[in-house]
């Protein structure tokens, strides 16, 4: 089953006693990996290379920098092995190379990592 997650922050509106907790941000925890409501998500179709490379840590970077978008919206699905594989796209990034597209497609564009699976 897909999911969806998706946050928008306004700065205007303040928080009130009645209205819910904001949902947590997504979080890149490397490349090709992220955070989001808790869980572990893979990246579609990418494997970077380990955070302790320079090569992991500017897809990590990357990652980072386009979750600070205005408007962050992650998909992801469990797969049989109960692991979660998905995606987020992202609008209104600081990066406007990435404006627009997805996490695992950005990385694509800039081959910060290699393709697996049925991508």
């Amino acid at each position: 089953m897909l999911r969806c997650c998706a946050m928008i922050f306004a700065l205007t509106a303040p928080l009130g006693a009645q209205e819910p907790l904001p949902t947590p941000l997504p979080r890149a925890l490397s490349g090709d990996t992220v955070l989001v409501d808790g869980k572990v998500i893979r990246l579609e179709g990418r494997h970077c290379p380990n955070i302790r490379s320079e090569e992991g840590l500017e897809a990590k970077r990357l990652v980072t920098a386009m979750l600070t978008a205005r408007h962050v919206e992650c998909f992801y699905r469990q797969e049989p092995d109960g692991s979660y594989v998905g995606d987020c796209r992202v609008s209104g990034s600081p990066l406007s190379l990435v404006r627009g597209n997805s996490v695992a497609q950005a990385l694509a564009k800039r081959h910060l990592c290699d393709r697996y699976g049925r991508s």
